[in-house]
């Protein structure tokens, strides 16, 4: 599996990069992360007022409003003592920082030759920034109707996990003191598409009006490809919106003297935080988790459905269509390989245990809506072939 760092940005290094001066500097939260506790704003961002007049004006994800992200710098106060406040970028441009044992919106960056092969869907966007996607991650909240139905789909046992997990970090995020509560959320299938499930178990750690949260309440997320700004010539990627809420830089000791005047490791995590990124409670979580919880692992399909590198293939196929081809562009449909999809279909259905057939059949079923190219009737003739074998 490909193994790649995850950084953070200096607050310095965030003024001297080009794509950024074009982008905004400011950025927007995915609905996953809204609901882990970043917060956004009514001002949209840059990307979101060039889009301002299209369909996309009245987004019902709010996807284009500006929220705040952290830098790795820190401030050391005028008496030169321990800082205690992080740099970050704001939409509220006269707050520049905020406490470093606080819940963070991560906005991470990676160095661009380490994950150059594996991007997809390279273009330059509408803010004439070059743009990549590369790794996955949950989302895209779904509507009421949505989580109702894959509710009542997931208790009657026709969601199949997948066999990835993501973590998260569940600290509430005025308890300063604990360094991460960690909790692992299941992927599943669902026609064609993968969702994770989120209950909610602390309500206060999203503030956002988007989501009306209750102890106890079901959200489902969908699973899609995280978008990059890249600037080749400084090699250097980083994410296009805030994708995840949590963790912090270092948990709070108690004793504010000793704070600001000892360092004091506790757990392995600094009680403070003096600038050393490598130390902090994020950096290991990011690396740790989020870097690995971003990359497709074909094992991890394989094993949750025992099915063949062909089908394999057309798994991945299916998840990065273009947007074109699944809107029905005649031109874009023609480019795709229907035969081969077919014949790797037929070797599946003709393969896959009896067990697993009708969860192969939904994906099947479903990954024909999105195509526009309904491959019903070759379930139904692998149907009439296993019957005719039974006499």
């Amino acid at each position: 599996m490909l193994k790649i760092n995850l950084d953070l940005l200096k607050y310095e290094d965030v003024y001297k990069l080009d794509i950024l001066a074009k982008s905004g500097y400011t950025c927007s939260a995915t609905n996953f992360a809204r609901i882990l506790g970043a917060k956004v704003s009514p001002n949209k961002t840059r990307e979101g007022e060039f889009l301002e007049g299209t369909y996309l004006e009245h987004d019902p994800w709010d996807e284009y409003y500006e929220t705040e992200w952290e830098t790795k710098s820190s401030v050391v106060d005028k008496r030169g003592i321990k800082p205690y406040l992080i740099r970050i970028i704001s939409p509220a441009y006269d707050e520049n920082s905020k406490y470093f044992f606080e819940r963070i919106n991560l906005r991470p960056v990676v160095a661009y030759s380490d994950i150059a092969d594996q991007v997809r869907n390279e273009k330059i966007n509408v803010l004439g920034i070059n743009e990549v996607e590369f790794g996955e991650y949950p989302q895209r909240g779904t509507s009421n109707l949505g989580e109702m139905m894959l509710t009542r789909e997931l208790n009657a046992g026709n969601l199949v996990s997948s066999g990835k997990t993501y973590t998260v970090d569940e600290t509430y995020g005025k308890a300063y003191n604990i360094s991460v509560t960690e909790k692992k959320l299941n992927e599943y299938y669902y026609n064609g598409e993968r969702y994770v499930r989120y209950v909610v178990e602390d309500p206060r750690n999203s503030a956002d009006a988007f989501y009306k949260l209750k102890k106890g309440s079901i959200h489902f997320f969908k699973v899609m490809p995280i978008k990059w700004l890249v600037d080749k010539e400084k090699n250097i990627a980083i994410a296009k919106n805030v994708f995840f809420c949590g963790c912090k830089f270092a948990p709070y000791k108690m004793n504010y003297h000793d704070m600001l005047s000892y360092p004091n490791e506790c757990g392995g995590y600094q009680r403070y935080y003096d600038g050393d990124f490598d130390k902090s409670v994020i950096n290991q979580f990011m690396n740790e988790h989020i870097a690995n919880d971003i990359i497709v692992s074909d094992s991890q399909v394989r094993k949750s459905l025992d099915v063949s590198a062909d089908f394999i293939d057309l798994c991945q196929k299916a998840f990065v269509l273009p947007e074109d081809v699944l809107s029905g562009n005649s031109a874009k449909y023609e480019q795709i390989d229907i035969p081969g999809i077919q014949s790797a279909i037929a070797k599946q259905l003709a393969a896959v245990d009896d067990e697993y057939f009708d969860v192969t059949k939904k994906f099947v079923t479903g990954f024909g809506e999105k195509l526009k190219c309904p491959f019903d009737f070759m379930v139904k003739e692998e149907r009439i072939r296993r019957k005719s074998k039974q006499f």
